[in-house]
């Protein structure tokens, strides 16, 4: 979730604004390529703009928990009880300087400040700055195995009571992984994917991307592509989809 050209890479904030109503948008100056954990993700001139965004959030809420816990721990106060613009900029500045390579402090530091700014919330600038100052990447000790999953607590309860500890927690770990990238190929377009970087899984017609894009193919998550092949449609079935969306 940072981008640029050079060596040094600034902040994914300098990118983003906050609406009055608290969406995250683009803003002016869009970026060239994203990079998590040095690895380089080149962005297209044409790609769709609000996918990128969905990229980034996806990064962040993986692990909103603990950004929530680091929050509570350095402002002092639960993080619940922040403004929603000023309580992402802590999120996006805390996610960048502790899970993210080749951002400068400073630039992580003084563009969420920025964006507290650009969401009118001047008042909280101080605020920011001074806790994210604070944030380094030592270890932590999370208040409980929630947090430290970066899960809500009934949620992990729900999980043990239904599959038991060791389950419920290898669960959470995978949810903490970046997702994978899965393409739909109906057999008859299987020629045309012949030339990507991909490999099949166990629900036809289901292909995961090893790399790079795949023009003209959607990206559906396995998840969604899973549940089709269960209903075991015939001709002259009649499905109603009551969510109807490309399921990304």
């Amino acid at each position: 979730i940072t981008y640029g050209t050079g060596e040094d890479v600034p902040s994914v904030s300098a990118g983003l604004v906050i609406g009055t109503d608290g969406a995250v948008q683009w803003g002016q100056g869009l970026p060239k390529r994203l990079i998590k954990a040095g690895e380089v993700i080149e962005l297209p001139e044409e790609r769709d703009l609000d996918v990128v965004l969905r990229e980034c959030q996806v990064f962040v809420d993986q692990v909103r928990g603990r950004l929530d816990f680091l929050i509570t721990r350095f402002a002092g106060r639960p993080a619940a009880a922040l403004g929603r613009e000023v309580r992402l900029a802590f999120e996006m500045g805390i996610y960048q300087l502790r899970y993210l390579d080749r951002v400068p402090r400073h630039a992580a530091v003084s563009e969420s400040v920025e964006l507290v700014k650009r969401a009118h919330k001047r008042s909280a600038t101080g605020l920011v700055n001074a806790v994210l100052r604070q944030v380094d990447r030592a270890p932590v000790i999370w208040g409980d195995r929630a947090t430290a999953l970066s899960l809500p607590t009934w949620l992990l309860h729900r999980w043990e009571n239904q599959y038991g500890e060791a389950a419920a927690t290898a669960i959470a770990r995978a949810s903490l992984r970046p997702p994978g990238r899965y393409i739909r190929s109906p057999a008859g377009r299987l020629h045309e994917a012949a030339s990507l970087a991909m490999e099949e899984t166990s629900v036809p017609g289901c292909y995961r991307l090893l790399g790079g894009e795949a023009p003209g193919f959607r990206q559906q998550d396995i998840g969604s592509q899973t549940i089709p092949p269960l209903l075991d449609l015939q001709p002259g079935h009649r499905l109603l989809d009551v969510c109807a969306a490309p399921g990304n």
